[in-house]
């Protein structure tokens, strides 16, 4: 259990960094973080709205949501994997 803790701790850090890499280097990194956002809420969203047909059934409390909104696409992987995990 404790691996598993430790995995998602260091694989966070590793998207925190890779997610400030980029928009550094972006022309326009206010811009970026922003449409980061917005993919990966959306997305999230899609997924909780299409749990019917998918199968998947991701809950919806402020950890997901502001999970999803700071690391975008990677964090909506993230929820999807630790709730095949768990």
């Amino acid at each position: 259990m404790k691996f598993i803790v430790y995995l998602t701790v260091i694989l966070t850090a590793i998207c925190i960094l890779s997610i400030l890499i980029i928009s550094s280097k972006a022309k326009r990194p206010f811009r970026f973080m922003l449409l980061n956002s917005f993919i990966g809420v959306t997305l999230f969203l899609t997924l909780y709205f299409t749990k019917k047909y998918t199968g998947i059934e991701v809950g919806v409390n402020t950890y997901t949501v502001l999970c999803s909104a700071v690391f975008g696409i990677p964090g909506v992987i993230g929820i999807l994997i630790l709730n095949l995990l768990f």
